[in-house]
């Protein structure tokens, strides 16, 4: 079983430009809405990141760059990115193509970028499926 910790401690995983980059995209259409605020939070409480000197002196999405990270981070990364847009209910064309254009810049074909998008969408399917059944 893939033990992520392990994996962020071997790749120096840098959690900070990890939460620039989300809290960029957040912002790209010019509001933060709450559901994007919560996710942002709640990621900061999993890693145990304060963000709040973060979310005080946010960067542009143009200013994000995962050139030099490793393919495994650079993906978690796009995929955080694409689940962060869509929180607000409406991943939008600005969205897309900034998500697009960091994923290109990194070296990640955008059918592996399709290919995360869809499998967050069935990720989500999924969950909604078991919440009908179960609760």
């Amino acid at each position: 079983m893939f033990d992520f910790e392990s994996y962020l401690k071997m790749n120096q995983f840098d959690i900070a430009q990890y939460f620039r980059g989300l809290i960029a995209i957040a912002q790209l259409d010019g509001k933060m809405c709450e559901n994007e605020e919560m996710f942002l939070n709640e990621q900061a409480e999993l890693f145990s990141f304060d963000i709040s000197e973060l979310l005080a002196q946010p960067v542009s999405a143009g200013e994000i760059s995962l050139a030099d990270m490793e393919p495994i981070t650079k993906k978690l990364i796009i995929r955080d990115f694409i689940g962060l847009a869509y929180c607000d209910g409406d991943y939008d064309k600005r969205e897309r193509n900034r998500v697009n254009e960091i994923a290109q810049e990194a070296g990640i074909a955008q059918s592996e970028v399709d290919a995360i998008e869809k499998w967050l969408c069935e990720y989500w399917s999924l969950m909604e499926s078991a919440e009908k059944l179960f609760l």
